[in-house]
């Protein structure tokens, strides 16, 4: 009697763990892609201050020869 209530527990906690192990993965791997998007927009970022930086320097030098 008490075997088979036993083992329904143990069936029903092994079943918690593996939607928490799942939930886990799952986030994880939304961490991982937000992380890989957030890279992209940083490396976008420093592109578009690079090339506004040369826009400026160039503009400097020409404002400095008139």
């Amino acid at each position: 009697m008490y075997g088979c209530s036993f083992q329904a527990t143990v069936d029903s906690l092994q079943s918690i763990i593996n939607q928490k192990e799942e939930t886990i993965r799952r986030y994880q791997s939304l961490l991982r892609d937000a992380r890989e998007e957030e890279s992209r927009a940083v490396a976008a970022l420093q592109e578009q201050v690079c090339a506004l930086q040369s826009d400026l320097a160039v503009q400097e030098q020409a404002y400095n020869r008139y």
